[in-house]
């Protein structure tokens, strides 16, 4: 698919969570396809692993941030890959309340001086602040209040207890967070998640590292999910969205792009190795929903439940049957018909490597007579020779990265003091302050 896509001259994103197999694969398409892209087409790398070739990319860019319902998406999307046992459990009170304390933290940033410290990071280190400086603040800025008004109520009412579980819920998974190397590549701007840009199309990989899945799987499908919105516009270059290890990672929105993309020129393609992988990462209905929704099945060996539900996906046939009976009288014969499956479970868990079955969808334009298959891949017997490895995009040293983390860390701090010193010598907002 990827090299079909890279002649076929798309703008890609890659999740590749085994880093860097699939981008290194899609690095060497790219440079023997780049005479059919635009001359503007660039090459994107982001990982956690080799950060000299990781471009870095602020995934809350003010950019990005039009309305008070994207942070609400994007604190939505972070907490609930940390919790699973979150899911289904949307609109919970102990669900709703950290999603909007994160939510107001993303947007005070948003507003504060154009989005200067919008950033994940420096919202990890603004939830850390005292109770009584940040929901002074945070009452500062008019558009937070309804989402912070339950907080500075339960403070003011001395009801600590409540207030702690809320908060605790979204700071102790953030600080989880607090890694100088994810701070270095969530705070530049190298790179955006525009990839159909008609003027400047891109092929961007997002690399996992396996070892590190629990620790990255927040920022994975924080990024996937912004890239989802931004790519699902009208009037864009033609992309694909191909997710390997789909079930790592939650990015839901990604059902929204299955179910409208193609109205945009947008082919997503996602990869999951079981049914009861996927619904570890999402619930039983979210899961289901990413595969009934999905036009084209192509399943290789697997077994069980998944094995079941694959098998229904394929249209019965019609099979007949002559019965003969005798005795010593005379000879009757009976013919029946019974509707069988075209392909059994027993056939999937048994393909062999490369053997695939699969159902294809079509449109009245291009119609497909046969959409079942069963069939096996014949690889290639020679690979093109591969091209220069991934390029480096700077020399990175540990010096750089600690001094970067010390950077966000003192810039919160001086927003903190500047701005309760100029609340509090503000008459009208005086009274903005909150105090016991």
């Amino acid at each position: 698919m990827l090299e079909q896509l890279t002649k076929k001259a798309f703008a890609l994103f890659v999740f590749d969570f085994k880093y860097p197999i699939l981008s290194q694969y899609v690095y060497d398409q790219f440079q023997q396809n780049r005479h059919r892209y635009p001359a503007a087409t660039q090459f994107g790398c982001i990982n956690f692993t080799d950060l000299s070739r990781s471009h870095r990319c602020n995934v809350l860019a003010p950019k990005t941030l039009d309305y008070i319902a994207d942070a609400i998406g994007a604190s939505r999307t972070i907490l609930l890959s940390m919790n699973k046992s979150w899911h289904g459990r949307e609109g919970d009170f102990w669900v709703e309340s950290p999603v909007n304390f994160l939510a107001a933290l993303i947007w005070f940033l948003r507003k504060y001086q154009g989005g200067r410290y919008c950033t994940l990071p420096h919202a990890i280190e603004l939830a850390q602040v005292p109770y009584d400086k940040l929901f002074t603040l945070l009452n500062a800025e008019p558009e937070i209040q309804t989402l912070i008004g339950p907080f500075i109520e339960a403070y003011l009412n001395k009801t600590m207890e409540m207030l702690d579980g809320q908060l605790s819920s979204a700071r102790i998974p953030l600080g989880r967070l607090a890694s100088p190397d994810l701070y270095y590549v969530l705070t530049g701007d190298d790179v955006g998640l525009d990839i159909n840009d008609p003027v400047a199309p891109k092929i961007l990989c997002l690399g996992g590292d396996p070892p590190r899945q629990e620790a990255l799987a927040p920022i994975l499908s924080l990024y996937i999910d912004r890239l989802n919105k931004r790519v699902n516009q009208q009037g864009k270059y033609k992309c694909a969205l191909v997710c390997d290890e789909f079930a790592t990672v939650r990015a839901y929105s990604m059902t929204g792009v299955i179910a409208t993309g193609r109205s945009n020129n947008i082919v997503p393609v996602i990869a999951v190795q079981d049914l009861s992988q996927l619904r570890t990462q999402y619930s039983r209905d979210e899961a289901d929903l990413f595969l009934n929704i999905a036009g084209n099945l192509v399943c290789g060996q697997v077994g069980g439940e998944t094995a079941r539900w694959v098998s229904e996906r394929f249209p019965g046939v019609v099979r007949y049957s002559k019965t003969v009976s005798v005795n010593s009288n005379d000879t009757s014969i009976s013919r029946s018909e019974h509707t069988t499956r075209a392909v059994d479970a027993a056939t999937i868990a048994n393909l062999s490597s490369g053997e695939f079955v699969g159902v294809v969808a079509d449109d009245p334009d291009t119609e497909v007579t046969f959409k079942t298959f069963h069939s096996k891949i014949i690889k290639e017997k020679q690979r093109p020779a591969k091209s220069a490895k991934i390029p480096i995009v700077r020399e990175v040293d540990a010096a750089m990265i600690e001094a970067n983390f010390q950077r966000i860390k003192r810039e919160i701090e001086e927003l903190v003091i500047t701005e309760t010193e100029r609340i509090g010598g503000d008459g009208a907002l005086k009274k903005k302050v909150v105090k016991r």
